[in-house]
């Protein structure tokens, strides 16, 4: 027996999901899953991660806006 080829979810809920598959080209019976609880974060963290993120690749909305004027000498 193959892999599935296909996949396709439905999920009207956080909690289920419908499932229909192919199975070496053929539709398989559609089945319902009951999934795994969502982890939650912690928002501390989050926002040291944002702020790691902002120095790292961050750059002042007008020192960008100069290098593209530059580069596209619309001044």
């Amino acid at each position: 027996m193959k892999m599935a080829e296909a996949l396709t979810f439905s999920n009207p809920s956080e909690e289920l999901a419908y499932l229909k598959m192919l199975v070496n080209g053929r539709p398989a019976d559609p089945f319902n899953m009951k999934l795994m609880p969502r982890e939650t974060g912690n928002p501390a963290g989050i926002e040291a991660i944002k702020e790691s993120f902002y120095l790292k690749h961050g750059s002042n909305r007008e020192e960008v806006e100069v290098v593209i004027m530059t580069k596209y000498k619309l001044k």
